[in-house]
This record gives structure tokens, sequence and C-alpha cells, in this order.
């Protein structure tokens, strides 16, 4: 049934040319809709040793109840593939859930059943161009290509994906599909003990999902969290971890101490002595190349280790971010 055959239904045989339009046009192309959206459930889609081309029967399921995925094969960093950059696929896409106006959208739901393997999964797609069908994260800059689930992504964790038409019109059609959620790693406890632990993805992360706990128990000397280089490219990449791709966009991280750290500080750092595109600032302060987030002999209850990571510049090729250490741990 569609929404030119049926305006309403009431409890008689009446056919649809006798049948008053007693429906509005929203409530009409949501019936359109759902019988658009209506399609065979799937098992668990799995990804392991190539890309996955997404069939519509596999987006209606995204958009129904959620397409459940298995990345605990992944061989490496593989993605799942909406078509090719054309307008005809953009339009395909909008026919696929009716988004017949600019601005119309649909969710989509790409649960994690298990836990993924070491290596990322992205959305992507086919012909490495961003002019029709496009993809970001969290509102950022479109691209063809974009993270859909970190490395080792855990198991029951949900990522939404937003797809919206930008551009309705005959052979100009464009529609995004904007990543909302991702699923986060779990961490276990970090110890920095005899050498400085440089920060993944991962663990930043995993900062800014939920926190990455700090054992200071085992410290041999004053020790460090590093952020890498200090350039323009580890800039731009904090700024497209966390989708920071406006000037003064920011993400809170977590690095609570949970056990007590010994005579030793930990501080947090770039690995060179600039501080030119990657800023470390304490309490708003002037910028360095380190600053302490947790004192000597710091102890859990005074050392949440919050640090506001922010988008100062986000021009290309002169990025600038500063981490800001709001609460720096100490022992009282």
């Amino acid at each position: 049934m569609t929404s030119n055959q049926y305006k309403s239904i009431s409890n008689t045989s009446l056919t649809g040319s006798l049948i008053s339009a007693t429906l509005s046009d929203d409530q009409s192309r949501d019936i359109s809709d759902k019988a658009r959206q209506a399609g065979p459930h799937t098992t668990s889609l799995a990804v392991s040793t190539a890309n996955v081309a997404l069939s519509d029967d596999q987006l209606r399921q995204a958009a129904n109840g959620g397409l459940y995925i298995d990345a605990s094969g992944l061989d490496a960093a593989r993605s799942l593939t909406v078509g090719a950059d054309t307008a005809a696929r953009a339009l395909a896409i909008q026919t696929l859930f009716g988004l017949t106006t600019v601005n119309d959208s649909v969710t989509l739901k790409f649960p994690y059943t298990v836990t993924g393997a070491a290596f990322a999964l992205s959305l992507a797609n086919v012909t490495g161009t961003s002019i029709y069908v496009k993809v970001s994260i969290l509102g950022g800059t479109a691209d063809d290509t974009q993270q859909l689930a970190t490395v080792s992504a855990s198991a029951n964790t949900l990522n939404m994906v937003q797809v919206t038409a930008g551009n309705v019109t005959a052979a100009a059609n464009t529609v995004t599909f904007n990543i909302l959620q991702v699923p986060r790693p779990q961490s276990a406890t970090l110890a920095p003990v005899g050498a400085d632990i440089v920060l993944t993805d991962v663990m930043l992360l995993k900062a800014a999902a939920g926190g990455l706990p700090i054992d200071g128990s085992g410290l041999t000397g004053a020790r460090a969290l590093t952020l890498g280089a200090d350039s323009t490219a580890n800039a731009k990449r904090f700024i497209d971890l966390f989708g920071l791709t406006t000037a003064g966009y920011s993400v809170m991280l977590y690095f609570p101490l949970i056990i007590a750290s010994t005579a030793n500080a930990i501080d947090l750092e770039n690995t060179g002595a600039a501080h030119l595109y990657v800023n470390i600032v304490l309490d708003g302060a002037t910028p360095a190349a380190t600053k302490a987030l947790h004192l000597a002999s710091s102890i859990p209850k005074f050392a949440p280790g919050i640090v506001l990571l922010k988008s100062d510049v986000v021009t290309a090729g002169a990025e600038v971010v500063t981490f800001n250490i709001l609460r720096q741990g100490s022992a009282t």
C-alpha cells in the first residue's frame, strides 16, 4: 500500500478511489515511508576480510530496528559502503527512505553484537569523492569516508547514523550520512611505571567516553602521558577524532587517578619542546609543551584528571588545539 492508493483506512471494504482524504500530507508520507522501510530482517552482518556493500534491505533493516554488526573477524581496517558518489545514488537513497524534502532525515542503527577486532570500521562511499553521497561525524566536515567504530569497539554499543537529504533537485541530489554516536572501546587501567605512555586514539576516545583510569602506584620516576608531535598534522588528528571542526569546539577528557601515586608526578605533554600547534595549559594559563596532570603523591580523592580539549584554529595546514588541565591531581 502506498499513499497514492489509500489516504485513510476504516473498518470497511472501500476502494482507494472512494476513500476520503482525511490524512494530512505528513501522515500520508509516514505511511509511505514505513512501507518503503519494511523489509526482511537480517542476521548479524559479519565484516572480516573485505569491505561490505550495504544492500537496500540492509539499509532498511538499519532504519527499522538496527543492522547488527559482528566485526570480531576484521583482519584490517574495513568499511561498510553505501554506493557511488553520484547524484543518481543520492536519489536512490532519498527514494529508499522517502526523503522528498530538503533536511528530511532517517536514523540508522548499527549496534555491535560482539567486541570488535583491533581494527577500525568505517562508513564510506566507493568513489573517494564527497559531492553527492557524503559522510560526516557529529556534523563535521563531510568526506567520502569516516570512522564508524573504533578499534576494539565494545559489544552492546549502539552506533547511530542520521541520513539527511541535502538537495532534492533532479540530477543534483545529495545526501549526508552523519555519524552521531561511535561505539567506544573499553580499556583497562593505564599504569605508567617505568616509561612514558603514548596516548593512542583508542585511549583518547575512552577518556572522552567515560574516563581513562590511571594507576600511579608503580611509578619509578616522573612519567608522562604523551600526545604526539607538536605539528599541524597531529592537531588535525585530534580535531578529526572528536569532530572539533569549528574553532572553539571542545570535548572533555577524564584521566582519574584510581590508585594513589608514588612521590612522582604524571605529566601531560607533547613529544617536543615547542608548543605552536599542540598546546598544554593549566587552568587556562600560559601554554607549554608539558604540564603536570597529577602532582607527586596524588590521591584519588583529589585527582579527577579533568582536561578540556579545544580546537583553536581549524584552517587546513594551520590547525591548533589546546589541552587545558582544569583539575590537577594533588595530595590535598
